[in-house]
């Protein structure tokens, strides 16, 4: 799909049950077939990468804006220090997803990216902690692995849980 592509997410809160199983459809298409949806970026554009345009979900475009914008920092790290925070360190499936290391189709060797996964958090000054978004029980639950360092990993960090 060109980087062009987009997909409005308005039906998501339709009281149409078909209108919200077509955009679920999208959604799986864009999951799947593309890799990932996101808010048009000239970041990603830039690079050449392809994504999804997704409108109606009132998301102003700075923000996710600033969560790529802080990732790379942490991408740009050797891999010797991204694997200080390997998710597989951690006991609730957060932190460093490196290249290969999950593994979607059962025939191949690992999947060609790498992320980083986290949970919400509350930031600093956020007054929302009492948020249904909220998960601390379960396997899932629990706190955030984040890199150490300076001025930029913080900003990783704020950025992501500000998304």
């Amino acid at each position: 799909m060109s980087s062009n592509a987009s997909r409005d997410v308005t039906d998501a809160t339709s009281e149409d049950v078909t209108a919200r199983k077509r955009l679920a459809a999208q959604i799986r298409d864009a999951c799947i077939r593309v890799g990932f949806f996101y808010s048009r970026s000239p970041l990603l554009v830039s690079a050449g990468i392809n994504h999804e345009l997704v409108k109606g979900h009132g998301i102003p475009s700075s923000v996710p804006e600033a969560a790529v914008k802080s990732s790379l920092p942490f991408f740009d790290l050797t891999e010797e220090e991204k694997m200080k925070y390997d998710i597989q360190a951690s006991a609730n499936f957060r932190g460093y997803n490196a290249f290969f290391s999950e593994n979607t189709d059962p025939e191949g060797r690992g999947d060609l990216h790498e992320g980083y996964n986290f949970g919400w958090e509350v930031l600093e000054g956020d007054e929302s902690e009492k948020s249904s978004w909220s998960h601390t029980g379960g396997a899932m639950g629990g706190g955030n692995v984040w890199p150490q360092g300076g001025d930029d990993m913080k900003e990783f960090r704020r950025g992501m849980l500000t998304y």
